[in-house]
């Protein structure tokens, strides 16, 4: 199956970025780094606009810049309020954090005890879900800046109004700005999915139409393509997992994206791969190349999927069907569940 040039283009272009920034399953990486960045220039652009930006409100600018990170990559409740509710303890929590050290500076040892002791109990937070862990991670900042910093006391309330100015900033741009929509983020993230999958099923096609043994196809270039594929695919697996279970899904979204699913899917297109590189010049050649370009132009052009194969003889069309199972979206997951575990050897 040929690929447009438009498509090859696109492809060289996201592999480009790939390699740099890493996967980004459905963009949601760079929404956030772009909610928090903005958060953070609103922030700090009204604390120097009400306070002057003059060296002596650096605690001021750094408590505002912390909470609008923290507000968007560590804030991650699904209930509006509830969401409002964790951002105005990040600020409380910081400014707390900040001015108890920051009163300890004449006290060097003691100051960084506290911090030591803030950082334990920091980690012994992240037992008590998302909420504790965003704000033991801001409580342990705080206090690294309040020591370093030397925060005076003069300075809490301009410190508390800064971090409040930065939840605010955080609410505006994430809850009404730039909101999530989560249906439209798990189609993208769909999409990305199928493109990675995609390029498994070109590795894939380009074994089997070669033929031959393992030793003939299985070159050093082709090998590499294939392990450089199966990566990238497990750590697009493994980003839009996180942070779809950080988004929320809409109704039937963890039903479609469930990490039972996206386990299924990523060992029956890792089997695949590795089955067509020591099975590619069986008997079913023909057959398995004609399903293979029908399940690449079902995941690119929105074709419908080949129906399962009853009664698929033989280790390569047993991979293809275990694939098709699990790209069903309508099927259970437990339906997806590949076989025949082969090596590359």
């Amino acid at each position: 199956m040929t690929i447009p040039l438009d498509r090859r283009l696109r492809r060289r272009l996201a592999d480009s970025i790939e390699a740099v920034f890493g996967p980004d399953p459905g963009l949601i990486r760079l929404r956030t780094a772009t909610r928090a960045v903005l958060s953070a220039i609103v922030a700090i652009a009204l604390a120097v606009a009400l306070f002057g930006g003059s060296k002596a409100m650096a605690p001021v600018f750094a408590a505002g810049f912390m909470v609008s990170v923290f507000g968007n990559i560590a804030v991650q409740d699904s209930a509006i309020g509830a969401r409002l509710v964790s951002l105005l303890l990040l600020a409380l929590t910081m400014t707390a954090a900040m001015a108890v050290t920051g009163a300890l500076a004449a006290h060097p040892r003691i100051a960084d005890t506290v911090v030591f002791v803030i950082c334990v109990v920091a980690s012994a937070m992240r037992s008590l879900g998302q909420r504790g862990t965003a704000i033991g991670m801001v409580a342990f900042l705080g206090s690294f800046l309040g020591d370093f910093l030397h925060v005076a006391l003069a300075m809490v309330l301009r410190v508390l109004a800064g971090a409040l100015i930065a939840a605010g900033a955080v609410a505006v741009l994430r809850l009404w700005l730039i909101r999530d929509d989560p249906a439209a983020l798990l189609a993208h993230v769909r999409r990305h999915l199928d493109r990675r999958i995609s390029r498994i099923l070109g590795a894939a096609r380009d074994l089997v139409g070669a033929g031959g043994p393992a030793s003939d196809t299985l070159t050093e270039p082709v090998e590499h393509r294939i392990n450089r594929e199966l990566a990238r695919l497990n750590d697009a697996f493994l980003v839009a997992q996180h942070e779809l279970n950080d988004l929320g899904q809409p109704d039937g979204g963890k039903a479609q994206l469930s990490w039972d699913r996206l386990f299924a899917l990523e060992l029956a297109a890792e089997r695949l791969v590795r089955v067509a590189a020591h099975h590619g010049g069986s008997a079913d050649r023909e057959r398995a190349c004609g399903l293979l370009d029908r399940l690449n132009a079902a995941l690119l052009g929105g074709a419908r999927l080949p129906d399962r194969l009853t009664n698929a003889q033989g280790p390569l069309l047993r991979a293809i069907d275990a694939l098709i199972a699990a790209l069903d979206r309508n099927a259970p997951a437990s339906a997806a569940a590949p076989v025949d575990t082969v090596g590359l050897g």
